[in-house]
């Protein structure tokens, strides 16, 4: 698909003068003619060859394709006019966009969202006089053009400030750039029967570091922008898409769009207008209980300074406990909206909050810590009401079981939940509890061993010191196997891992369709060391705080 035929804005009209822009997309080192209309009558003719910097960066060749045109004194009467810029007869069918015979306003240029009619002091003869924009019919119908653009070169406001009333992109920074160290694991461990052991560690230890620099939060306000509710990527006009609304751009060909050069995409496609004034929550990849949390529940609850109770929260269709989660975070059932699919819309207002990570498993401090406040409640609650000199807080040692979802499992996870159980661990399920039970579940928690999967990322509303102890199958890679390591280091959580071997007869199938096999022997010795670290260490704490 390539993207041809003319294109352009009809911006406002300054102190008399008409201005916008225009261009061919067809003919890239042209000029376009465009005829500019007043109450349906043609009352000038220009051809657009002014420069235009913004026009070279959105890749309009050398970006000479605007036009400023001065109205005739006639129109200077204080009334109210309809103006119309369009294409010139001879643009249009040199395109072949359209037939000869095709009325006029097929050829009109959209008009910009921002468009405007003002008159300066030293233009007062024009103060008084109104003009309405007429859009083409069909200015639904687009040929997008999409490069990256970053939340955060757009004007910056502060926090205290607000959004303005203004007509264009503002960001609100929440939180600026911080550098995460990860901590360094209490326990590392291959087991035997694992294929490559050298291997497991050069993908945890060497291949990456495991510092990194975490994302600013940012709120920013869109408007006129729009929304491709299939994966909600967020564009705020049809030359632009977020990139900080997408994971990676590289899913972009299976979601409809061809791209052209690095990082840029085309589409032909029909917008769908809306009335709603949105904050985008959707998720891109999957809409597991970890993504869901960390991408989408935590917008909800970053937006919330900014909630006049007005706006529409868009999300795909959710299930009860997506619900129950957003809930938590104030966000009724009657004001999530869900578009149908596949479709591009634009709204009014569309405000775009950061994910919990820039990219897996980049974590976010400040998202984790506005995820982890839901738990407050709970942990309140667990609070002893007097001071104890006990050895141990008597809060919960966990064991997270998979053997009820679809797959991953421990095939010898009886054996495992006998050792388990010796050492005060109980198992949980928690895609049988609701979310306000798992919060209070790990919010109670001393101890947690699970092994790869979401179920873990409830040690976000875990306190910190919570003993956290991750058994992997191998060869995962370094987004997954560093996830959970990354959440526990910044909730402050003592971390420990262990590499287990696949299943005899398993090895040819997915990563994700593969169970593992853990030694339990060697679990039990892990637990035994770790266990009573922990309790000489907490019970040298409360000695020093007495």
């Amino acid at each position: 698909m390539s993207v041809t035929g003319p294109d352009g804005r009809l911006e406002g009209v300054f102190d008399g003068i008409v201005v916008g822009w225009a261009y061919d997309w067809s003919t890239p080192d042209g000029r376009v003619e465009v005829d500019v209309l007043v109450d349906g009558e043609v009352v000038a003719r220009t051809t657009a060859d002014m420069p235009r910097e913004p026009l070279v960066k959105e890749g309009m060749g050398d970006g000479r394709h605007g036009f400023y045109v001065e109205l005739p004194a006639r129109v200077r009467d204080g009334g109210l006019h309809s103006i119309a810029a369009a294409f010139s007869a001879s643009c249009m069918a040199s395109s072949q966009v359209s037939s000869p015979d095709a009325s006029r306003s097929s050829g009109l240029l959209e008009v910009s969202r921002a468009f405007k009619v003002t008159a300066s002091a030293a233009a007062e003869e024009w103060s008084g006089t109104r003009f309405n924009a007429i859009a083409s019919a069909e200015a639904n119908a687009r040929a997008l053009r999409l490069r990256p653009s970053i939340q955060v070169q757009f004007p910056r406001r502060g926090l205290t400030e607000g959004f303005s009333e203004g007509n264009g992109a503002e960001t609100i920074v929440l939180a600026d750039q911080v550098s995460v160290e990860r901590s360094e694991p209490l326990h590392f461990s291959v087991q035997e029967g694992v294929a490559d052991a050298h291997a497991e560690h050069r993908r945890r230890f060497v291949e990456h570091s495991g510092d990194y620099i975490a994302e600013r939060l940012v709120v920013s306000r869109l408007p006129g922008a729009l929304v491709d509710t299939n994966r909600f990527l967020i564009c705020p006009t049809e030359r632009q898409y977020l990139a900080d609304s997408i994971r990676h751009p590289l899913g972009a060909p299976r979601w409809g769009y061809k791209q052209v050069a690095q990082n840029a995409f085309e589409r032909e496609t029909v917008i769908e207008h809306r009335d709603e004034r949105v904050v985008v929550l959707g998720a891109q990849t999957n809409l597991n209980f970890s993504h869901w949390l960390v991408e989408s529940v935590v917008r909800a609850l970053l937006f919330k300074p900014f909630d006049d109770g007005s706006i529409m929260y868009l999300c795909p269709r959710l299930e009860p406990w997506q619900h129950e989660a957003l809930a938590l975070a104030g966000v009724p059932k009657e004001r999530i909206l869900t578009v149908r699919r596949r479709r591009l819309a634009r709204f009014p207002e569309v405000f775009a909050v950061s994910r919990g990570m820039s990219r897996m498993p980049a974590l976010i401090p400040g998202a984790l810590s506005a995820l982890a406040a839901l738990a407050t409640p709970a942990r309140d609650e667990q609070a002893p009401a007097e001071p104890t000199t006990e050895p141990t807080t008597g809060r919960r040692r966990l064991f997270v079981s998979r053997a009820q979802v679809k797959n991953r499992h421990i095939s010898n996870e009886p054996q495992l939940v006998e050792v388990l159980g010796a050492h005060g661990f109980q198992t949980v399920h928690p895609e049988q509890l609701s979310v306000v039970q798992q919060i209070e579940l790990f919010a109670g928690a001393e101890a947690v061993i699970g092994s790869w999967g979401s179920g873990l990322t409830n040690l976000v509303f875990s306190p910190p010191g919570t003993l956290v102890i991750e058994m992997q199958p191998e060869e995962v890679d370094f987004g997954g196997n560093a996830f959970v390591w990354n959440l526990a280091s910044i909730r402050e959580q003592p971390y420990a891992q262990v590499v287990c071997p696949v299943t005899d007869g398993m090895r040819q199938l997915p990563l994700g369709e593969r169970d593992m096999t853990v030694d339990v022997d060697e679990i039990d010795a892990l637990l035994g060391q770790l266990l009573a670290v922990r309790a000489t260490s907490t019970s040298l704490a409360i000695t020093a705080e007495s």
